[in-house]
């Protein structure tokens, strides 16, 4: 019993942990970030979150997204959603490129 109490409060401490990650965009985020995605909406920004909490989050805890470089995203994302895609294809490349897009534009604030 005593182990089962402990499991349950250590998966609950990890999963606050993660969600501290989750950077909500603004519409500052937008304006920042309007000359590398040029007509880009914070609407996306908001899709992009959302994708990166729910796959990404599935597996693993959530990465800060300033904890890597645009590079860096750029070789992670596709290889991770590669992954997500095994039981088939979940993140198409629209999904994938506002995963990326979100992690870029919070990476850099």
């Amino acid at each position: 019993m005593k182990t089962a109490i402990l499991l349950y409060a250590l998966l609950f401490l990890v999963s606050c942990a993660s969600t501290k990650m989750v950077i909500t965009p603004t519409n500052a985020d937008v304006d920042r970030i309007a000359a590398k995605y040029p007509g880009y909406t914070l609407q996306q920004l908001d899709q992009g979150k959302t994708l990166f909490t729910t796959h990404c989050g599935n597996c693993h805890g959530l990465k800060n997204p300033a904890s890597k470089s645009e590079e860096q995203w750029q070789k992670i994302v596709p290889r991770m959603a590669a992954k997500v895609n095994k039981k088939g294809e979940v993140l198409n490349a629209d999904g994938q490129e506002l995963i990326l897009r979100y992690l870029v534009t919070m990476g850099s604030r």
